[in-house]
C-alpha cells in the first residue's frame, strides 16, 4: 500500500479540523479532560530595548499551553551587566503571566556563564541535554510563575 506525505509549511486546509478531532481524544486519555484548542495554538512575542535608539537587547519567547519558552535571548556586549537582560525577563514574565502562563523555561549551555546570570533571577536547572546544539552540552532552566 502507498501512501502519500505531503510537506507544507502551513499545513492543509482541513489539517486544523484534523487536529481539533484527534486531539481532543488525546487531551482526553492524558489529562482527564478535553482541553481548548485554542491552549495550544503558540502565542509569539519579541522584546527589543533601546540604548540610544539603538538595538541592546532582544528576547525572542512562545507562550502554549500556559507555558512559556524563552527562543532567543542576547544582550549587546557593550551592555551588558547594565540591568538590561534583567529588564527583558521581567517583562517576559509580566507578559506570561497575562497570559497565564505558570512556568518559563530556557535551554543554556551548561558551563555558560548565563547560568549564572538565571540562577540569580530564580531561574532553576530542570533537566540535561547532552550533545545537544552543535554537539555541546546543554542545560534546561525553569522559572515558576
Amino acid at each position: 500500500m502507498f501512501m502519500k506525505i505531503k510537506i507544507t509549511k502551513k499545513g492543509s486546509k482541513g489539517l486544523e479540523e484534523f487536529h481539533k478531532k484527534e486531539w481532543a481524544h488525546e487531551d482526553l486519555a492524558h489529562y482527564g479532560k478535553p482541553t481548548p484548542w485554542e491552549s495550544w495554538k503558540s502565542k509569539h512575542f519579541t522584546l527589543e530595548i533601546y540604548d540610544n535608539n539603538e538595538i541592546a537587547g532582544s528576547l525572542v519567547f512562545v507562550i502554549i499551553a500556559d507555558v512559556a519558552y524563552i527562543d532567543m535571548f542576547i544582550v549587546a556586549r557593550k551592555k551588558r551587566n547594565k540591568g538590561i537582560g534583567k529588564l527583558l525577563l521581567n517583562k517576559t514574565e509580566e507578559i506570561a503571566k497575562k497570559h497565564n502562563a505558570h512556568k518559563i523555561y530556557l535551554h543554556t549551555g551548561e558551563n555558560w556563564e548565563a547560568t549564572t546570570f538565571y540562577k540569580s533571577l530564580g531561574y532553576k536547572k530542570t533537566g540535561d541535554l547532552p550533545n545537544h546544539f552543535f554537539h555541546k552540552d546543554f542545560i534546561e532552566m525553569t522559572k515558576f510563575l
